[in-house]
């Protein structure tokens, strides 16, 4: 009965460890979302060419290639490479 009751105890012990290492888990998860959703909020979506490369902040202003005037200037050099045979 006391052999029984120990693994009773030690099987309590490995499932309260691993639910606290799933709760871990979870909370450092919910965490990172809250933060991402925190930069993405601040995050604008364009901004004009002098600004930008002044400050240079993807994080403030969003990435290069989303920027209006950087996908103007990529078309731009996409149709400069094109040539008719």
């Amino acid at each position: 009965m006391k052999y029984l009751k120990s693994k009773l105890l030690q099987s309590d012990e490995k499932i309260k460890k691993r639910n606290l290492g799933r709760r871990d888990a979870w909370q450092r998860k919910r965490k990172q979302e809250q933060t991402t959703r925190n930069i993405a909020k601040k995050v604008k979506k364009t901004c004009d060419k002098k600004q930008y490369l002044l400050t240079f902040d993807a994080e403030k202003h969003g990435d290069i290639h989303k920027q209006d005037w950087a996908k103007q200037n990529i078309i731009k050099f996409h149709n400069s490479n094109n040539y008719n045979i």
